[in-house]
């Protein structure tokens, strides 16, 4: 398991929870254990959509949440391959959800599912040298510190796509 504080943390909570039920009688307040993740959950899921929150989601204290880190490089220039990853974006099965054409970064999403409550692709486009572009990818879950290595298939995906755009 690559994250064992978010398991302790939910096992904790369901104890929480059936101890203070069974001392009190009071589901209410049992219930009340599980405010705190529902809140996280419910805070993610509305602040997912934009680009400026990307350092809430990629912060290296925010251990709830699993990220993982993917580059290539291109020899197409910076501009043009913030186009055409624009263009993959769409055409494949991510939503575009915010981009920022003078930083060339793009924020791509993926819809709830069975395995994990959805990723973020967060993609930069930088140049490395006049004819060089480097594209990091970011993949973090929105909520949950495993992602069934969803993360790691959104980017073989992602590349997959791209590298079918480029051939004739």
């Amino acid at each position: 398991m690559k994250h064992k504080l978010p398991f302790v943390i939910g096992i904790s909570s369901l104890l929480l929870y059936k101890l203070l039920y069974y001392f009190t009688g009071n589901i209410y307040l049992a219930l009340s254990v599980f405010i705190v993740p529902i809140s996280m959950l419910v805070l993610n899921i509305f602040l997912r959509k934009k680009l400026r929150y990307k350092s809430w989601f990629l912060s290296k204290y925010n251990s709830f949440l699993e990220k993982e880190i993917s580059t290539f490089e291109s020899d197409i220039p910076k501009e043009l391959l913030f186009q055409k990853v624009l263009e993959v974006s769409v055409s494949s099965s991510f939503n575009e959800l915010d981009s920022n054409v003078e930083t060339s970064e793009l924020l791509i999403g993926t819809t709830p599912n069975f395995w994990t409550w959805g990723e973020n692709m967060y993609i930069e486009i930088k140049e490395k040298d006049s004819e060089t572009s480097v594209v990091k990818i970011t993949s973090v879950t929105i909520y949950g510190s495993y992602s069934w290595n969803r993360n790691r298939a959104n980017y073989q995906h992602f590349y997959k796509s791209f590298q079918q755009s480029l051939t004739i």
